[in-house]
């Protein structure tokens, strides 16, 4: 499996009195070095000042506090499922092989691993996808919308820290998610993912 870091900002700018920044573009390609059927890169958020300040908080809280009821995580996150609107946008080319059927999924590692959603790569948890069927030399454009990435770092949210009460995007969230591709293990076509992430400061 292939896993890169994914951190470089094309350009930043401000839209109103929230900050906006863009990170890629991105590739990906199946088969994969290794002839692999899922591939995948990280997508870190970016980690400002209150996010080091919430984390030395839960720090003191964790050590002042070991056995609060409600776990310091949960009012002392790094990020919360709403500190950034995430979008991501990417276009999906079919370049080689007959049609086909190729998912282009967020995710996050998982332990213990979890072979039925993505036999290849049981260490990945899918949590938002789009199925897209392809012919040959078939191009498509989409986009994983806010909302889309929201619902993902809600799914994080509950299966990652369960004890913390509420159902809001005010729940801890992920720092990190995992953008890939897959295509069926018994297939022979070649395709590739370009994608860049928007990232747009809520307040």
């Amino acid at each position: 499996m292939r896993l890169a870091a994914c951190c470089a900002i094309a350009f930043a700018a401000l839209a109103g009195c929230r900050a906006e920044r863009y990170y890629g573009p991105f590739a990906l390609s199946v088969p994969g070095a290794a002839r692999e059927h899922t591939v995948w890169r990280t997508f870190r958020l970016p980690l400002g000042d209150e996010a080091r300040a919430r984390d030395e908080r839960r720090a003191r809280c964790e050590q002042e506090e070991p056995d609060r009821a409600v776990p310091c995580v949960c009012d002392y996150p790094t990020l919360r499922v709403n500190t950034y609107a995430v979008r991501v946008d990417y276009r999906l080319l079919h370049r080689r092989g007959a049609t086909t059927y190729a998912t282009v999924w967020l995710g996050r590692e998982v332990e213990p691993p979890l072979p039925e959603q993505l036999p290849d790569a049981p260490q990945v948890e899918v949590l938002g996808e789009h199925l897209h069927r392809l012919e040959a030399l078939d191009e498509t454009t989409d986009s994983f919308q806010e909302s889309e990435v929201a619902d993902a770092g809600l799914s994080f949210s509950f299966e990652e820290y369960p004890d913390c009460p509420g159902t809001s995007v005010y729940r801890p969230g992920p720092t990190e998610f995992w953008i890939g591709l897959s295509l069926p293990a018994e297939d022979d076509a070649e395709l590739s993912l370009d994608f860049s992430v928007r990232v747009r400061e809520n307040r």
